[in-house]
């Protein structure tokens, strides 16, 4: 395992850590051949056929990759209304996945009326969601009887991080330091804003029940989103933007006071010839921080989220995917311990979390009863401690939308009226 592994296998253990992406096609998705698809997409990615291997005082938790699936775990619904969709992708994403058994993941297809939907939903102990998009191409390509080139570095060697420059154990200490004396820096912040909840009563709903909330912008609106950006802010730095002003919005709708918002972001490690390449754990999460200075506007947000990421990205964010010196030469168990006291818990502090796929390359037509593909959705996973986060990208220049909650913090109607806010901010600014 690699360090990123290490951090998501206990909170997998406590919650299951599940990653989704949903595609939808204008036509027929037939099971049998959705089996075969996987199981020639899964052929060209290890990670995607690990399993848990046993465990020792010396040999901590270590990923084992088999030759071979012997079954696809394929769930096929038929006819279902959108309402009752709604509820089984939820129930996808909460069962947790046993690792102990390959393949690390579970798919539904869905027979519906106007074209039918495959979700995947993939342990996040293995992989990330850059991973999740890529393997769904290799499915569609499979499924299409397209080749699949597939970039970068052999996949476990990018899985074992040893290909990042400038790793050397003699730094990491220092950068250890850090890091951790930033974070006992950060314990002296003002108090950090946390989204209103708009929730149903908890007798009405399954405990710690999950759910998604789709939109998204065709291409004239899409248009009109990204005409909002303020160079040099990119096109994250607009999406992280609207959505903390949407939130500020939300509370101030609620009596909530103002505070600085802060928003979880993911960074993708890879290199950026393959950077949609390479199934496995390769993305960090940091924070950004909207003062409320900067949540007077969405130019205002935009720039003081771009000085931040902007720093993010010449640092690479590396510093703390080593364990301090020292602490290497203990037996691997022991330094998997020392990884889930050391590494970053789930951040009760932030406000909100948003992770953006960007522009996702799958083949636009599937072919025969298939037709073109004309919806793909993304979901990260939900940790109950966190709370609520969002999954983003861009495909054929419209931009799909999904919102992770739980119903603690919205019911259905709320979590509606939030994503409609959110729209608004995207398409008219503040």
């Amino acid at each position: 395992m690699n360090v990123l592994d290490q951090q998501f296998l206990p909170w997998d253990r406590s919650e299951p850590q599940c990653i989704l992406l949903e595609l939808r096609v204008a036509g027929r998705l037939e099971a049998d051949r959705v089996r075969e698809a996987v199981r020639t997409a899964i052929a060209h990615h290890p990670m995607a056929r690990a399993r848990l291997a046993s465990s020792s005082l010396y040999r901590g938790p270590r990923w084992e990759i088999v030759d071979r699936v012997e079954e696809i775990p394929l769930e096929v619904i038929d006819g279902v209304p959108d309402d009752a969709l709604r509820d089984a992708r939820s129930n996808l994403v909460s069962r947790p996945i046993d690792l102990r058994s390959s393949p690390p993941f579970a798919l539904m297809l869905a027979h519906r009326a106007g074209g039918d939907s495959l979700s995947l939903s993939f342990s996040h102990a293995v992989a990330d969601g850059v991973s999740i998009a890529r393997l769904m191409r290799s499915i569609a390509c499979a499924y299409g009887g397209l080749n699949d080139v597939i970039k970068g570095p052999d996949p476990l060697t990018a899985h074992d991080l040893s290909f990042y420059p400038g790793r050397s154990r003699a730094s990491a200490y220092a950068r250890q330091v850090l890091r951790l004396s930033r974070r006992r820096a950060s314990r002296a912040l003002p108090e950090i804003a946390k989204l209103a909840a708009d929730s149903v009563d908890p007798s009405v709903s399954p405990a710690g029940f999950r759910g998604f909330q789709f939109f998204h912008l065709d291409r004239d609106e899409t248009s009109a989103a990204t005409a909002q950006r303020q160079p040099p802010a990119t096109i994250n730095d607009l999406l992280i933007a609207s959505l903390a002003l949407a939130v500020r919005r939300w509370n101030d709708a609620r009596g909530l006071a103002p505070h600085p918002i802060t928003v979880q972001m993911a960074i993708n490690l890879r290199e950026r010839d393959w950077s949609t390449d390479v199934v496995a754990n390769l993305a960090k999460d940091v924070t950004v921080v909207v003062s409320n200075e900067a949540q007077r506007s969405l130019a205002d947000a935009q720039l003081a989220i771009a000085e931040q990421t902007g720093l993010i990205k010449r640092r690479r964010a590396l510093g703390d995917l080593d364990l301090p010196g020292p602490l290497n030469v203990l037996p691997q168990s022991l330094r998997y311990a020392a990884v889930t006291r050391l590494q970053t818990r789930p951040n009760r502090t932030n406000t909100i979390g948003l992770s953006n796929l960007g522009a996702i390359d799958i083949i636009a037509n599937l072919g025969n009863d298939a037709g073109r593909v004309t919806e793909l959705w993304f979901g990260p996973p939900g940790i109950a401690s966190f709370g609520t986060l969002s999954g983003v990208l861009r495909l054929g220049g419209e931009m799909f939308f999904a919102l992770h909650y739980r119903t603690a913090q919205f019911a259905r109607t709320a979590v509606e009226e939030f994503t409609n806010l959110w729209r608004e901010v995207l398409l008219e600014g503040a």
